[in-house]
């Protein structure tokens, strides 16, 4: 089997070679338009999964059409959004699930600190560019910003 026929039999059976939406998504070997073709695929799997439980005939397969509109989401995110996205899933399943005691601690540290980050108004300025190009004077806590505030200071009476 080439490398060709595998890349498009994981896009028209993605349930072979994947356990569930999010691998899809990280997929390196896939564009992105064959992912959105693979979830595209997953997605009328799940609903056919979900039509089929709704008529009584579940075979007792959890339904994944919600992790699969999810992925789609996160197909549209750019790549940087999309890694802090992936690990702050990931790091909210730990907490939900496996860790405890001081691991637990840390990955609940990681995972507020994280959040933050990706909250910050630096990272989500609109075309991607540096905050230094959209903010009028000196960024909070550089040089010039302390030097500023310091001539400012002097001035008060």
């Amino acid at each position: 089997m080439t490398d060709d026929t595998t890349g498009q039999e994981k896009i028209t059976r993605p349930h072979a070679f994947f356990r569930n939406p999010q691998q899809v998504v990280t997929e390196p070997t896939l564009s992105k338009d064959q992912k959105t073709e693979a979830l595209d695929a997953m997605e009328q799997d799940a609903r056919q999964l979900a039509a089929a439980s709704d008529e009584g005939m579940a075979g007792g397969e959890r339904n994944k059409l919600r992790d699969v509109l999810e992925a789609k989401e996160l197909l549209e995110l750019s790549p940087t959004d999309l890694a802090y996205e992936t690990v702050l899933k990931d790091l909210r399943s730990r907490v939900k699930t496996d860790v405890t005691g001081d691991a637990r601690a840390l990955v609940e540290q990681a995972l507020a600190a994280l959040s933050a980050v990706v909250k910050s108004p630096a990272l989500n300025v609109p075309g991607g560019t540096s905050a230094e190009e959209h903010y009028d004077g000196p960024l909070p806590g550089a040089a010039a910003d302390i030097n500023d505030e310091i001539a400012r200071e002097k001035l008060d009476p």
